[in-house]
């Protein structure tokens, strides 16, 4: 069925009877509750970010037990957060915020796997180059320390994370001769 199918269907529905379809789409599952949240309750970008936060940060450090590391959770709390119009600041945020907590996750449990290097080099640079596709002198040295933070943290964990990073950090990020430095 098209959305011009369902469209069409909506607008013969009651306020009640549009009601009573969210609390089923609510209730059917959890993306659907972190959705509805973010969109109607959440009244800022970090407002809409936080349940997305959550959900990646519960694929690196859960309440309970090792990290499940189901990355394409945390791929897909990404996309969602993305589809939401929070905006290029909040959706820089988030994506920078997923490979931090990548990186914590490698710290604390060191030799984890390759694919938790990707995906912190892949949200890394992915962070990176929206920032410079924005073109915003402010924004970008207002950014600078929490990119820069995340090449301090990684530290020597290995797979040459940390030259990949600092290379991203330098070409997309921090230009040297910005400050003469």
């Amino acid at each position: 069925m098209s959305w011009s199918h369902v469209k069409a269907q909506l607008k013969t529905l009651e306020q009640d009877e549009l009601v009573r379809l969210l609390h089923a789409l609510h209730d059917l599952n959890r993306e659907n509750q972190v959705f509805l949240r973010a969109r109607l309750v959440a009244a800022t970008p970090d407002e809409m970010a936080e349940p997305y936060r959550e959900v990646i940060r519960q694929v690196y450090f859960p309440d309970r037990g090792t990290p499940t590391l189901d990355l394409p959770a945390a791929r897909k709390a990404l996309s969602t957060f993305k589809k939401l119009g929070a905006g290029v600041e909040a959706k820089i945020g988030i994506t920078l915020f997923c490979a931090e907590m990548g990186v914590a996750c490698v710290r604390q449990y060191p030799n984890i796997g390759q694919s938790v290097y990707n995906s912190i080099y892949t949200a890394y640079l992915d962070a990176a180059k929206a920032l410079l596709a924005l073109d915003d002198a402010e924004l970008t040295a207002a950014l600078r320390p929490s990119f820069l933070a995340v090449c301090q943290n990684v530290g020597d964990s290995g797979y040459g994370l940390y030259e990949n990073l600092m290379d991203i950090y330098c070409n997309y990020v921090h230009f040297p001769d910005e400050d003469g430095g």
